[in-house]
């Protein structure tokens, strides 16, 4: 039997966005079960409800009904601010557009979640060099934004979702700015940083080359989670 708090469990899980007197389902029950180590690519049409999904699980929206536990806790029995927190130690998060700080170096960048509670260590600052070495970035610490590519830009974001070390690593279209040679990059580079930090790994992609990298990939159909096949 597998042991709860190395899972993400999603049961049955809904949402309705009320529009004027009408209800919108988005998500119709959708039932997921990832371990630690695991990397999940989820497809899907414009509107099915990917980003919306991605959301509920990163802890940023409420699910209508049904229940998530990750890693043997329900983040949504926590307060705001518990939520916050539980958030910036548990939960990475990778986007479209980096959301880097411009007039931050690549360094100052990767380490602006460890400023959230407890202020930037040296230990913090060893980690996010290793990460932006790892990421063939090393002599790119003292850049601005501006001055790298926009791969190099998405590595970075890389690095600052990971330098928390979160359980949970989510991706909404991260590859979706770049071409083909960048995102294959960018794929391998998660799956590879998947297995080394022993994470879950869940991307949102429309990228079809981006899911066939995946060793499991599901499509949001009808707001449910389906076999690519089925």
């Amino acid at each position: 039997m597998n042991d709860s708090t190395e899972q993400l469990m999603v049961r049955e899980l809904t949402k309705t966005f009320s529009i004027t007197a009408e209800s919108l389902p988005i998500l119709s029950g959708v039932n997921l079960v990832l371990n630690r180590g695991e990397a999940l690519a989820i497809t899907g049409p414009s509107g099915s409800g990917k980003s919306t999904l991605l959301y509920i699980l990163g802890v940023l929206d409420q699910p209508t009904s049904g229940e998530i536990i990750q890693f043997g806790e329900n983040p949504f029995e926590f307060n705001a601010t518990q939520q916050a927190e539980y958030r910036n130690q548990n939960i990475g998060f990778i986007f479209q557009d980096h959301h880097l700080m411009p007039q931050f170096s690549v360094l100052e960048n990767v380490l602006i979640p460890t400023m959230v509670h407890q202020g930037i260590t040296d230990d913090a600052e060893e980690r996010a060099r290793n990460l932006l070495e790892r990421v063939g970035l090393h002599d790119r610490m003292h850049h601005r934004p501006a001055q790298i590519s926009g791969g190099e830009r998405q590595r970075v974001a890389v690095c600052r979702a990971l330098i928390n070390n979160p359980r949970l690593l989510l991706a909404d279209e991260p590859t979706g700015n770049l071409d083909r040679s960048n995102t294959e990059s960018i794929g391998k580079l998660l799956l590879e940083i998947n297995q080394e930090q022993n994470t879950v790994l869940i991307c949102v992609t429309h990228s079809r080359e981006l899911a066939a990298l995946f060793p499991k990939h599901q499509e949001l159909r009808d707001g449910l989670l389906v076999s690519e096949t089925a």
